[in-house]
């Protein structure tokens, strides 16, 4: 494990860094205080193909508070770090495994209220990385959507996204390779929902449980990584994954233990050693941003 850390490490220090004309753009509907306002990001990649992102999205937190968020028709593979707001500003970065090569993709749906009138702006700025097999760093144009927050709406009206339904399309794999964890088993999980993945939990349990129980039993579950290690003593006995999403609704799935290991185009990692570079490239360049934001806001 410690191998593919410092080849993945020596990948993010010096995969060269491009500007890049492409850019993850902002538009918005609606524009009256007190009613939701739509702000949606798109990816255009302007002629190259890119597999991963990250970036930031500011704004002024005295005129707006962030409501929730949608990623129904995302083109998105893989949240690495589900849009988070920071109270003044969101960060994000995912995973679109295979690559895209497109004028103009959605990557999510950003909802907001705002608190008062007011004219301002809602500004993006990120990177993105090539499907290139180095992770090659790209910093992607940045962009600004100005908004005015009126009084009363201009006519256009949006409203909040409804979501009652648990997530859905759930793959869960048993995985095993000598260059992660030591070598023992791993579970990968991959759901998708429109209000986002909130949490991914665990249960272990020396008998099986029933579905009435895993909805309303009081059971510890423990909140895992998404990959996350799991031990021989956990292999031999039931193990059940809770998946939340962003509105509170839950799925549950009973994991099916079949060792083996990842290779080929067909796992639910999407062949993740060689992903595992550009998710340390993307951390750094995530820290590096909350840095900023946070120097700014002290500042």
């Amino acid at each position: 494990m410690k191998k593919v850390i410092y080849i993945c490490l020596a990948l993010a220090l010096f995969s060269p860094v491009l500007s890049f004309a492409a850019t993850i753009t902002l538009s918005h509907e609606g524009d009256a205080v007190g009613s939701p306002v739509k702000i949606s990001m798109y990816l255009s990649t302007q002629g190259e193909s890119l597999n991963a992102f990250d970036g930031t999205v500011l704004y002024d937190k005295d005129l707006w508070s962030f409501a929730e968020l949608s990623h129904k028709n995302s083109v998105v593979g893989v949240w690495l770090t589900e849009p988070t707001d920071k109270k003044g500003s969101l960060i994000f970065s995912g995973l679109i495994p295979g690559g895209i090569n497109v004028e103009r993709a959605l990557l999510t749906t950003l909802y907001f209220i705002g608190k008062k009138e007011g004219a301002t702006s809602f500004t993006i700025s990120g990177n993105g990385y090539l499907d290139d097999g180095k992770g090659t760093q790209l910093v992607l144009k940045d962009y600004e959507e100005k908004v005015i927050v009126k009084k009363e709406s201009s006519g256009i009206s949006v409203a909040l996204p409804q979501d009652a339904e648990g997530p859905r399309d759930i793959t869960i794999q048993v995985l095993q390779n000598d260059s992660m964890f030591d070598g023992n088993p791993f579970i990968v999980v991959h759901a998708k929902d429109d209000a986002g993945i909130a949490s991914i939990e665990r249960l272990v349990s020396a008998q099986a449980l029933s579905s009435n129980t895993l909805q309303f039993g009081n059971l510890l579950w423990e909140k895992i990584d998404n990959p996350a290690p799991l031990s021989p003593a956990e292999l031999s006995q039931y193990i059940y994954i809770r998946i939340t999403d962003g509105k509170g609704n839950t799925s549950f799935r009973q994991v099916s233990y079949v060792p083996k290991v990842p290779e080929g185009n067909g796992n639910i990692l999407f062949n993740i050693l060689p992903y595992l570079g550009i998710l340390i490239v993307i951390t750094f360049a995530v820290l590096a941003t909350l840095w900023r934001v946070r120097k700014k806001n002290v500042a």
